[in-house]
């Protein structure tokens, strides 16, 4: 007979879950995983010698990203403001900026902006950001969405009531993403109203 004690997180499809669903144990899982490959791929790279740029963008992107952003659609939140990350994604910044300046030989004392653009590598909570609009958009009006938007609710509420105290319900996920679309939408009408701005202008 076997006796299983319990335990502040536990495993399940490769997904670390924590009993607050804070996601802490899931990034340290992440950051303990990415550090070897971290390794390997300076030892592979050199600003003198090794794997070239391409070569070198190529192992990170195929590797050391898609290791970091594995299921990123269960545990990572869009931020409210595009200017900074939020959630488990600012930790993860470290690691891709580390990346980048092992990708490009580049002083540690350059800036991460200019590391991202000369690299050709987006900001990981904008990466992030992606990878959960296709999610959404795969799963809209299909009943998988609307599993998953039910059993949220439940969890949000059993964990309110574990707290013992009044507190303001907090948006669910599909006011979030409405949000978040709307967000997006508006500044898009916006690059595009100044982009005719400027062709008026200039014409």
């Amino acid at each position: 007979e076997t006796e299983k004690s319990p335990t502040e997180s536990v495993q399940v499809l490769g997904v670390w879950l924590d009993s607050k669903l804070r996601w802490s144990a899931h990034v340290r899982e992440v950051q303990r995983r990415t550090s070897s490959q971290m390794g390997a791929l300076t030892r592979l790279t050199a600003s003198t010698w090794g794997a070239s740029f391409v070569r070198s963008r190529q192992l990170y992107s195929s590797i050391v990203r898609s290791s970091m952003t594995y299921a990123a659609p269960i545990w990572h939140q869009p931020a409210p403001s595009i200017a900074k990350a939020a959630g488990p994604a600012t930790k993860l910044c470290t690691i891709q900026n580390k990346c980048l300046w092992t990708i490009a030989g580049a002083y540690k004392a350059t800036p991460v902006e200019s590391l991202e653009t000369e690299t050709f590598v987006p900001p990981i909570d904008l990466y992030l950001d992606k990878r959960c609009a296709c999610y959404c958009q795969c799963t809209q009006d299909t009943p998988v969405q609307s599993y998953i938007i039910k059993q949220c609710n439940i969890v949000q509420r059993r964990i309110q009531g574990k707290r013992g105290r009044c507190t303001t319900p907090k948006p669910t996920q599909e006011e979030l993403w409405k949000k978040w679309e709307a967000a997006r939408e508006e500044r898009q009408a916006s690059r595009s109203e100044r982009n005719q701005v400027l062709g008026d202008w200039k014409a």
